[in-house]
């Protein structure tokens, strides 16, 4: 008997979710572990959740006027 609709979507549902989790843990720890200030952190969230293609992080802060965030990390 084939699952229900509803079933394969709530089961997809909580997939994502724990994914959400499991981003925001390595999150946290990659921040944790470089030791950011908050306004770099917000940067970076902004950085590594959205496309922003084929730029290394201090070359997207560079682009924002922002350079002088990556500069001594």
């Amino acid at each position: 008997m084939s699952r229900h609709p509803d079933d394969r979507i709530a089961a997809t549902k909580d997939f994502i979710n724990e994914l959400s989790k499991v981003q925001d843990r390595y999150f946290k720890k990659l921040c944790l572990k470089l030791e950011l200030p908050k306004e770099t952190e917000d940067y970076l969230f902004d950085y590594v959740f959205n496309d922003r293609g084929d730029v290394t992080f201090g070359e997207y802060l560079d682009t924002l006027g922002r350079g002088d965030l990556w500069e001594g990390l």
